[in-house]
């Protein structure tokens, strides 16, 4: 089973618009994040919201509102491994003052999951990556299948030296999503790691239009796809969390 490592904060999470939230990773890193509460009277589940390389929070602060308005709460984590796009700034990396390797990463996602795994009650928590983030989703959500329903992987890829993705992906018990800009290169490294989920568990999109990452689905990334790229998302989770 998983532990909670850390002590969590106690937070009405549905009478909640958005707030600043941390929590410290079980190494003691406190993780910064922000936290979107769902609209209308039911929450359909949690999702956590992880980032690409030298990125922050601020990448989904167009996608958070648009999950709210599907009836998710989001937490959308500064992991350590970031910087300052999307006019962010990454708050866990420059509290620590440097920016770590992708790997290390991890036990932020673990404590991201730790703190809603207090707060969800029974309701379903889904994780969701862009770029290198995506990957290690895929490795969390892997590692810790009876409190994750689902994973949402945009443009993953081995990218790291030691750990292998594929080898992660192979233990998944839970739905995912993978799907990529649509360029070669990343469709290939998408098609990899499908290939070794187990077999009805992988759900792979090619996009019309896409981009690298979560901002497929950002309208000023992607203005020619985006739209069409939220249909299969959420479809996808209205499957994991009807």
């Amino acid at each position: 089973m998983f532990k909670l490592a850390i002590g969590l904060l106690c937070l009405p999470m549905a009478a909640l618009a958005q707030s600043e939230i941390s929590f410290p990773a079980a190494d003691g890193v406190t993780v910064f994040a922000d936290f979107y509460g769902h609209a209308g009277d039911r929450r359909r589940g949690i999702i956590l919201l992880f980032h690409q390389a030298d990125a922050n929070a601020a990448e989904y602060g167009t996608i958070a509102p648009h999950l709210a308005a599907l009836g998710f709460d989001s937490i959308a984590v500064d992991q350590r491994s970031g910087g300052n796009m999307f006019t962010g700034t990454n708050r866990t990396a420059a509290a620590l003052g440097q920016r770590a390797p992708y790997e290390a990463a991890i036990p932020d996602l673990e404590a991201a999951l730790a703190y809603a795994t207090d707060s969800a009650s029974a309701d379903p928590i889904i994780l969701w990556g862009s770029s290198y983030s995506s990957s290690l989703a895929i490795v969390v959500a892997a590692r810790h299948p009876e409190v994750v329903d689902g994973v949402l992987a945009f443009s993953p890829g081995q990218y790291f030296s030691a750990l292998i993705v594929a080898d992660e992906a192979a233990t998944l018990a839970v739905p995912a999503y993978l799907t990529a800009s649509g360029t070669d290169e990343e469709m290939a490294a998408v098609a990899a790691i499908a290939s070794a989920i187990p077999a009805g568990l992988a759900t792979v999109v090619d996009p019309v239009a896409g981009r690298h990452g979560s901002s497929t689905l950002i309208e000023n990334a992607n203005p020619g796809g985006w739209a069409d790229n939220w249909r299969p998302v959420e479809a996808f989770l209205d499957r994991v969390a009807p």
